[in-house]
């Protein structure tokens, strides 16, 4: 054998003895996913919201798709019996018509406010489903009750006899605003001797709501009060024209010259003569009051004590626009 040939061989053998002895690679072992660990959560306990004073919670009730959606200017048995039933919860004061006019318009705003609806007016099937099917619906809280005559013995002149100091012992409501057909209200008034821009007056008498005639005549532009010391007095309002015109009773019972509180007057609109109580109107030094319900009665008019908004709201229309609309 040749040395080239031997070298080669023994190169072979050498190269063989080594694979054989080299270790066995390690497999590597494929990674063990972590457990999935599972954290349970208990779910905060819910605390029920309070309902604010004075309000109702929104109605669950489902509403009724079958009502007629009842919309300003509409017309007919629908609107006649919503409005019956809108007077009957103390919301409307006006006419049970058929004629969805401005005070029902506003009647059913009301409604919707101490009811807890989407207040837009409009008598929708929610709305009217309240009205007509819900047992927990809210009559009107702030309803201007007339408060009756006293029942004192009248005195020789067939008056009630008047209290000392009468204006003194109303309430005087805090005010924010009042107004008149959308429109604010203000005047100057005397205040320890600073004339001072206000809000017309507004005094509660029992339930009654009492607002300043005067105060309101100085405010409104169009509206003329003119008197003839306490005897007389006319106001001219829209094209409405109201004249009280002191008792025979009253003026009987009165000192001469007296600017002392009167509270008996009977009214005439436009020469008609209206049903008016001992009390619905009345002077004192050169002031004129009536109360709110008289007043929407003489006028036509929507009035309204809003009392969260501490807000008076007037709304008169002329009387051609009054008959043509309600």
């Amino acid at each position: 054998m040749d040395l080239s040939r031997a070298l080669m061989l023994y190169l072979s053998a050498t190269l063989a003895a080594g694979i054989q002895a080299a270790p066995t690679p390690e497999v590597t072992p494929e990674p063990t996913p972590a457990p999935t660990v599972i954290i349970a959560t208990v779910a905060p306990e819910m605390t029920p919201v309070p309902t604010p004073a004075g309000q109702t919670p929104a109605p669950t009730i489902t509403p009724n798709a079958s009502y007629r959606i009842l919309r300003l200017r509409d017309k007919g048995d629908d609107v006649r019996k919503m409005q019956q039933r809108l007077k009957d919860l103390g919301y409307l004061s006006g006419n049970v018509d058929g004629s969805f006019g401005n005070q029902t318009y506003r009647a059913v705003l009301t409604f919707q406010r101490y009811n807890n609806l989407a207040r837009d007016g409009v008598a929708g099937p929610m709305t009217l489903t309240v009205l007509y099917e819900s047992p927990s619906v809210v009559a009107n809280p702030e309803t201007m009750t007339p408060t009756p005559v006293p029942t004192a013995t009248p005195d020789a002149s067939g008056l009630i006899p008047v209290p000392e100091d009468p204006v003194g012992q109303w309430t005087l409501l805090d005010r924010k605003a009042a107004l008149y057909n959308g429109e604010a209200l203000t005047l100057m008034r005397e205040s320890g001797g600073v004339r001072v821009l206000a809000v017309p007056r507004v005094w509660l008498r029992g339930e009654q709501v009492i607002l300043s005639l005067s105060d309101l005549a100085a405010a409104i532009e169009g509206w003329e009060l003119t008197d003839s010391e306490a005897s007389e007095c006319v106001l001219e309002a829209e094209g409405w024209e109201l004249r009280a015109l002191m008792t025979e009773a009253a003026s009987a019972a009165r000192e001469p010259d007296s600017d002392s509180y009167c509270d008996s007057y009977a009214v005439q609109r436009s020469g008609e003569l209206l049903e008016a109580a001992q009390g619905d109107v009345m002077s004192e030094k050169g002031e004129w009051y009536v109360t709110a319900d008289f007043l929407r009665r003489a006028l036509n008019a929507e009035i309204t004590w809003e009392i969260d908004e501490k807000t008076l709201l007037i709304r008169v229309e002329h009387p051609d626009v009054a008959e043509a609309v309600d």
